[in-house]
């Protein structure tokens, strides 16, 4: 699993997660969902 945030100031963090680890990836797993859930389209079909 590997996972990309943006700063606080909205820019792209080169810092990057990596980890096999399964409690890791059922958490990163998680976190996806929950911010897809949440989320918005930017444009409408």
């Amino acid at each position: 699993m590997a996972l990309i945030f943006f700063n606080q100031n909205g820019k792209y963090d080169y810092e990057e997660l990596f980890s096999a680890d399964e409690n890791a990836i059922g958490w990163a797993s998680d976190l996806f969902e929950y911010y897809k859930g949440i989320s918005k389209p930017l444009f409408e079909k």
